[in-house]
């Protein structure tokens, strides 16, 4: 087997950034995910205040939640080192 040292990720202010959108976009699914589940005031009374709101959170927390895990893996995948050493004999 190959004895590799372990790389650690390094939390870049852009990773950082990423993962606060990510959160957002949790919230945003949570909100619009609970108001189409349990019906209006599950988290607050008037957020969202109406169906179609609700969806447009859900299906927007969800497109924000899978963007910025993207590009999140995208800044880990640029601290990889870029030899051509990968590829086995």
């Amino acid at each position: 087997m190959l004895n590799r040292p372990k790389r650690r990720v390094r939390p870049t202010p852009t990773i950082m950034m990423w993962a606060l959108v990510d959160v957002a976009g949790v919230l945003a699914l949570a909100l619009g995910a609970g108001y189409l589940v349990h019906g209006p005031g599950f988290f607050f009374n008037n957020v969202p205040g109406s169906t179609l709101q609700a969806l447009v959170f859900t299906f927007g927390g969800l497109a924000t939640i899978l963007v910025a895990a993207v590009k999140m893996l995208a800044e880990v995948l640029k601290q990889m080192p870029q030899d051509g050493s990968t590829t086995q004999p």
